[in-house]
């Protein structure tokens, strides 16, 4: 009943936000969206949207954050909540930055590699002197209670798991509703994962204030959308994701779970090194849901199919941590 309440009250929050920000942003022109002169000639409609829409749930998960570890006296919750503001304040600056430049990019890529790399490892770092994260990861196929233990190692993995999924997330904020709908039933596998033992009621509660967060962004973000979540919520959403696959030791799950950010990305990667290689393009245009763009399927349609995917993965990845969903 009580995470009933929490998931309705967050809800409620985000939303009430979003009719607060939204013409609050219109008024301020708060829009850096451009549109490549090779992309779907359908996001021509989409000039003006403003940007920053992340912050919808972000500031909904970083109060309810404060509200558990004050109710609950567990403060493990705040690092969580403060991470996830952090990394959207990373985004915001990317954000920031293409609003002043009226242009699609903001920062260079090296500089938002490292301000990445800086948070993640102030994360990671704070995590394992916390006692939060340690060295074991889950083995997949044998489940939870096996794991792989590579000690300090895991500092370094961390942080590497932290930028890699930041920035697949970022790429797959490409077209209304997609980043939110497809982490919203990885959350909903979190949700179920970190009900598993008494002492995650901490991710468990970060978890279902994060999945609400979202379904209120999404009430705004779903086409044709009235704000984007930017590069704010992306990353937040990244890091989000990213914490609490290290947190519950599944990182190595997480390429199942996350399959269509592996894929998003690795369309990124083949791109560009097919194209500097022989001057031509496996895609259409990547990421990958822009080729399907190209190909004639409606936003909707995409974003349809990535999400039944993801649920489809993520059931998989329910068996591969030894839980038998159905």
């Amino acid at each position: 009943m009580t995470d009933i309440i929490i998931l309705l009250s967050t809800l409620a929050f985000s939303i009430i936000l979003g009719y607060l920000m939204l013409p609050l942003l219109k008024r301020l022109n708060l829009s850096g969206h451009t549109i490549r002169n090779d992309g779907p000639k359908s996001h021509l409609k989409k000039l003006g949207t403003p940007l920053m829409g992340g912050f919808i749930f972000i500031l909904p998960v970083f109060a309810g954050s404060i509200v558990y570890a004050i109710a609950a006296k567990d403060t493990r919750i705040l690092l969580m909540g403060f991470s996830t503001l952090v990394f959207g304040a990373v985004g915001f600056l990317d954000d920031y930055v293409k609003i002043l430049k009226k242009g699609k990019n903001g920062m260079g890529a090296k500089q938002k590699l490292i301000l990445l790399g800086i948070v993640s490892t102030i994360f990671t770092i704070a995590a394992y002197i916390a006692g939060m994260l340690d060295g074991r990861l889950m083995i997949p196929y044998l489940g939870f209670g096996y794991y792989f233990d590579i000690g300090i190692f895991i500092i370094p993995f961390a942080v590497f798991v932290l930028v890699a999924v930041t920035n697949s997330v970022n790429l797959t904020d490409g077209i209304d509703g997609l980043a939110g709908t497809v982490t919203s039933i990885v959350l909903l596998l979190y949700i179920v994962i970190t009900s598993l033992k008494s002492d995650w009621e901490y991710l468990n509660i970060f978890t279902i204030v994060l999945f609400s967060g979202i379904a209120g962004f999404l009430f705004f973000n779903w086409n044709p959308a009235k704000i984007f979540m930017g590069d704010s919520g992306s990353l937040a959403l990244g890091g989000s994701v990213a914490m609490l696959a290290l947190m519950t030791k599944t990182s190595l799950v997480l390429p199942v779970i996350g399959i269509v950010y592996f894929l998003e990305a690795l369309s990124v990667i083949i791109q560009v090194a097919y194209f500097k290689k022989t001057g031509k393009r496996v895609f259409r245009m990547a990421p990958l849901h822009h080729h399907f763009e190209l190909t004639g399927k409606s936003e909707n349609m995409i974003v349809i199919s990535f999400s039944l995917i993801t649920f489809s993965a993520c059931v998989i990845g329910l068996l591969l941590m030894g839980i038998r969903p159905f």
